[in-house]
């Protein structure tokens, strides 16, 4: 269920065995599994056939699967078992991915802003350039040494794609300042969009495309899809006129409409990150959140559009995260029910609760806060990382995949220092999860 398998003899499901590793390949996801093998392939597909037992038997209707502290049996050959599994960035997410048991945690860091600091150049001069953008996340994976770079230019992106105004600056990531549409009625005028060749999509995919080539072997990239389709439909409206126009809903023709478009327009710049190399993709919604709309306005004009975009990557087998900041308590259940296979909220959302509304349905990626990895110390970082990786830790045999990281993008003068204890933290706390 969690993968949407619909049967899995018509799958891709491959499973060997050697000296202790289970490698597995359940669609675009492989890895390996160290500690027990039945809670892997259970929670793969827990509906369709397979029963896990307590004397760690799996039973198909096609073979049977037995595992053991020290022996491993397969169709008849036992085969020792080794203790440790080492796994690269890649492995370890793909395995979290799936609830499996990675080695230890993956450690993500959302910070494009930092890594552009670093760079010694203004802003704006990295965020207009993919050679550039690409280079200050190889050098920021190189300083730091994360699993996933969440590899993006800013929030406004598709925004300025489709025609808002946005401004570059020196110090901060762009922001959006007159939209596009001055009426709804406007939305006729919107045509579909080349991200290949619409700026500044395509510095974003070239720079995609280059970390992929250069590191894609050995970090998880998440070539981030910028807005989803309520946020974009904000950006292009302008962020009170959009609200007054769903909290009025005199035109709810139009409006769907627009919410089309812009999940059209998501969707297309959101594959062409994945055709460019990165692993995966996201939205992000955050205009749609409690903290801005309310729980009725958010099922009635976001949640159908989020998760028709996000169906439309998991039948083909693709992973996207998705984005929303703030308290999301009052939608949870709503937003994990989007069947993004990450799932991104930031520290003011009760993390126990996520855990539990998140188990064997979607990885939680997140949820530190940004304002401590700034402004906090290493050792402050270090104790908050500590807290939540032991909320997290779940040992039901359907769990939640985590993945650790700051809840939303670090600012610019997050100090290094503070980056170093949080992607250490998830090597020191986070092994045997």
């Amino acid at each position: 269920r969690a993968l949407q398998v619909s049967d899995l003899h018509e799958r891709c499901l491959r499973v060997g065995f050697g000296y202790g590793l289970t490698r597995f390949t359940i669609g675009p996801f492989s890895g390996y599994v160290k500690r027990d093998l039945s809670v892997a392939l259970a929670t793969s597909a827990p509906s369709r056939g397979m029963r896990s037992t307590p004397d760690r038997t799996i039973s198909w209707p096609f073979q049977n699967v037995q595992t053991g502290p020290e022996w491993v049996m397969f169709s008849g050959r036992a085969i020792p078992r080794r203790n440790e599994t080492l796994m690269d960035a890649v492995e370890r997410t793909n395995t979290t991915l799936v609830f499996g048991r990675p080695d230890r945690l993956p450690v993500d860091l959302h910070n494009f802003q930092p890594a552009a600091a670093a760079m010694g150049a203004p802003l704006q001069e990295v965020f207009r350039n993919g050679e550039l953008l690409a280079e200050s996340q190889i050098r920021a994976w190189r300083e730091f040494g994360h699993d996933v770079i969440l590899l993006e230019s800013g929030t406004s992106s598709s925004a300025e794609a489709c025609g808002v105004e946005v401004v570059y600056r020196d110090d901060a990531a762009p922001v959006a300042t007159r939209p596009a549409l001055s009426s709804l009625e406007d939305v006729e005028k919107l045509r579909p969009l080349d991200p290949w060749t619409t700026f500044p999509w395509s510095e974003i995919l070239k720079a995609t495309r280059i970390v992929a080539r250069e590191i894609g072997d050995r970090a998880y990239i998440i070539g981030r899809g910028d807005q989803g389709p309520f946020s974009l439909a904000l950006m292009l409206r302008g962020y009170e006129t959009f609200m007054l126009d769903i909290a009025l809903n005199e035109k709810p023709l139009l409006i769907g409409q627009l919410l089309d478009y812009c999940r059209e327009t998501a969707t297309r710049f959101a594959m062409a990150q994945i055709e460019a190399g990165a692993h995966a993709t996201s939205i992000g919604e955050s205009p749609s959140g409690p903290d801005v709309v309310s729980p009725r306005h958010y099922r009635k004009w976001a949640f159908s559009h989020q998760k028709q975009m996000i169906e439309m990557f998991r039948v083909q087998g693709k992973v996207i995260a998705h984005h929303i900041c703030g308290n999301v308590g009052p939608i949870l259940d709503d937003f994990v029910a989007t069947g993004a296979q990450i799932t991104e909220i930031d520290h003011k959302t009760d993390l126990a609760k996520a855990r539990d509304a998140a188990r064997g349905k979607t990885t939680i990626l997140g949820p530190i806060d940004t304002n401590l990895l700034a402004f906090g110390t290493p050792d402050a970082v270090d104790a908050a990382c500590r807290e939540v990786i032991e909320i997290m830790r779940d040992d039901a045999p359907f769990h939640t995949g985590f993945i650790l990281g700051p809840g939303c993008a670090l600012p610019p003068e997050t100090p290094p220092d503070n980056i170093h204890a949080l992607v250490e933290a998830a090597r020191k706390y986070g092994r045997n999860y």
